[in-house]
């Protein structure tokens, strides 16, 4: 017979069927733990509203799409009408340095968050969406400036509280294209900025025909980071042979190996194209396959 265990759940193999009913009485837990929590808050004295765990409940209620009337009335927080939902990733942020960045997030008025640099999600109030845009640019610009690597993010906008999930949704789908996109800059992306890319996201077909046009490039030596480099530098070739590891002689040597080897001329505007899908392609496979291994390594024990 299958049991609970501590945050686990455990049942024989094959038992599926009690499996599902582990699940489900895991979920009603979850949901009674949240309603009572919610509840001895709207009882609670309206003190120390200025509490963290306060506001991240509050947070994580309406990223869930959950009533949240009560925990923003505890928290003293005024919901909005509307809200630019900010989905980003530092994970190489200092701990001292999330301190001050997440001080800064607690100082914008209405501004809530859940997370951390690792997987952050930030619903900025936006009745005037331009404000709200601007904020995730200066906080997203801030943990750049600080953080020891790549910094991505997305954002999306919703009128409306209960949509804030779907404005996650999008959001979480823009991030991953900008994680993969070999000439992503350290700012929020919005899906109208990615649609072609997030037409590839999901065609599994169209991948990996796209895959298959940098195949004959691994016949050379660093062509497909040659191709990565001359994108990220905005196809500014004097910048790119700036690299420590190429000169402009070798830049201009590999660029026309590209082109011997595919058949796909990387000077002209059909090449650069082609060339960027196929590299974001691959690069989603791989983040994909990483977030694989990630799931399907042992967990702790407790």
């Amino acid at each position: 017979m299958g049991k609970i265990t501590g945050r686990r759940s455990v049942a024989p193999p094959g038992c599926f069927t009690e499996m599902a009913e582990l699940t489900a009485h895991a979920a009603r837990l979850a949901t009674g733990a949240r309603q009572a929590c919610i509840q001895g808050y709207a009882e609670a004295p309206r003190e120390g509203t200025r509490s963290r765990p306060l506001r991240r409940l509050l947070a994580e209620t309406l990223i869930d799409g959950a009533p949240a009337g009560a925990v923003a009335d505890a928290a003293g927080v005024r919901l909005a009408s509307a809200y630019l939902v900010l989905r980003c990733e530092a994970p190489a942020l200092a701990a001292a340095d999330w301190e001050r960045e997440s001080a800064r997030l607690e100082s914008w008025e209405g501004v809530l968050y859940s997370g951390d640099p690792a997987g952050l999600v930030v619903p900025f109030p936006a009745a005037e969406p331009p404000r709200a845009e601007n904020l995730a640019a200066e906080f997203t610009a801030g943990l750049a400036a600080r953080s020891r690597g790549p910094v991505h993010a997305a954002e999306s906008y919703r009128r409306g509280i209960a949509d804030i999930p779907a404005a996650l949704e999008e959001a979480s789908r823009v991030l991953t294209i900008a994680e993969a996109i070999p000439d992503a800059e350290d700012r929020p992306y919005q899906a109208d900025e990615l649609l072609v890319e997030l037409a590839i996201l999901g065609q599994p077909a169209i991948r990996g025909r796209l895959a298959a046009v940098l195949c004959p490039l691994d016949a050379g030596t660093d062509l497909r980071r040659t191709l990565e480099v001359l994108l990220a530098c905005n196809l500014d070739r004097e910048r790119a042979a700036r690299e420590p590891w190429i000169h402009r002689r070798t830049l201009h040597y590999r660029l026309d190996r590209i082109r011997d080897l595919s058949g796909v001329d990387p000077g002209s505007a059909r090449g650069l194209r082609l060339f960027r899908a196929a590299l974001t392609s691959a690069r989603l496979t791989r983040l994909e396959r990483e977030g694989h291994r990630a799931e399907d390594a042992p967990s702790p024990q407790p």
